[in-house]
């Protein structure tokens, strides 16, 4: 009895080391300035219309990232950046989908594999104006929690990371893809 106790109580600890990841350590924080000039269709003009996060069925084990969390993640670091529409209606509407792979974990770091598919469509003329995958990993390694919660904290990089991506090569596309064009608004 005394040992189904301790396995009971053993298993709700360590449960709890496999929480969701917290919009908070998706986001991409705010840069010194934001990377968009203020005459590009980009400046304020994305609006998420879907942020879905699917998963690897064979390496999925213990990722959890809620559609919703991943939304908030997206809405908030386009905000940060100047990207995300203030008003509607916005210039492009932007669809991503999320898929997360578990790729090792060790007593000292786990590593997990982000792959998000972006894509832009132009409000305007409904013609996608990005369309790219990314895909990156991220490791979190021993001590890196207090909580010793390493698959969250790579969870939430790896899509940190895939965000921040995004968002560089979005900005770095600004100058050669006349969808961005400069606007009077």
């Amino acid at each position: 009895m005394r040992r189904v106790l301790t396995l009971a109580a053993l298993s709700l600890v360590l449960g709890g080391c496999a929480g969701g990841a917290r919009t908070s350590g998706m986001t991409v924080f705010v840069p010194e300035e934001p990377p968009i000039d203020e005459g590009s269709l980009l400046y304020h003009g994305i609006v998420v219309t879907q942020a879905s996060v699917g998963e690897d069925k064979r390496r999925s084990e213990g990722l959890k990232v809620p559609d919703e969390d991943f939304r908030r993640a997206l809405e908030n670091s386009l905000a940060a950046n100047a990207l995300l529409a203030k008003e509607d209606p916005a210039s492009f509407q932007l669809r991503a989908a999320l898929t997360l792979n578990k790729r090792s974990g060790s007593r000292f770091a786990t590593v997990v594999a982000a792959t998000i598919q972006y894509s832009l469509v132009n409000v305007a003329t409904a013609e996608v104006s990005f369309d790219r995958q990314i895909e990156n990993t991220y490791t979190a390694r021993y001590g890196d929690d207090p909580e010793g919660d390493r698959l969250r904290l790579a969870n939430e990089g790896a899509v940190r990371e895939n965000i921040e991506e995004f968002i560089l090569r979005l900005t770095e596309e600004v100058a050669t893809n006349p969808a961005f064009g400069v606007t009077d608004r």
